[in-house]
């Protein structure tokens, strides 16, 4: 999807900025987060607000398929680790055999994970002390933590992916 079609607001401003930075494939996805966030708060009202509103959507929408595809991935893992710990007595020297699987993890790590965002992207926005820049805070927060959230989980099921050939 085009990042103008993301973004609300002056079509220069997806054309020229965001879109361009998602474009850039040097850029890790925390990258280009943390870049289209600094991008957005450097515009002016209304466009910062739209900017940032827009980036935190794509961010969650972008977060929510990863996580869903993650966890596929880690239902493989978790049917392959069972089975080779059942087939080794040898349990107590293998995190993997402690008796909680890598989906239990994910997704309690993603619980908390979200619960730390959403405290963190408040007390950010309480610097604005209130107005439409708070909420554009919050927004550019949001989608900042998300980058890096996304970076976090996609280098830990990279080998896994390959490894179970998912895309």
């Amino acid at each position: 999807m085009a990042a103008s079609a993301l973004l609300i607001g002056p079509p220069a401003l997806a054309e020229d900025g965001v879109q361009a930075i998602f474009a850039d494939e040097g850029l890790s996805v925390g990258q280009q987060y943390s870049k289209a966030a600094h991008f957005c708060a450097n515009d002016a009202y209304p466009n910062e607000f739209n900017c940032a509103q827009a980036l935190s959507k794509r961010a969650e929408a972008q977060l929510a398929m990863s996580v869903r595809k993650y966890e596929q991935v880690a239902m493989l893992i978790s049917k392959e680790e069972i089975s080779r710990c059942s087939a080794t007595a040898d349990t107590e020297s293998s995190p993997q055999c402690d008796g909680t699987d890598i989906v239990t993890d994910l997704m309690e790590s993603q619980r908390a994970w979200e619960l730390y965002r959403n405290h963190q992207c408040s007390l950010e926005a309480r610097d604005s002390r209130g107005g439409w820049g708070a909420s554009a805070n919050y927004w550019l927060c949001n989608a900042r933590l998300i980058g890096n959230r996304l970076s976090n989980l996609q280098t830990i099921f990279r080998s896994y992916e390959a490894q179970f050939e998912v895309q």
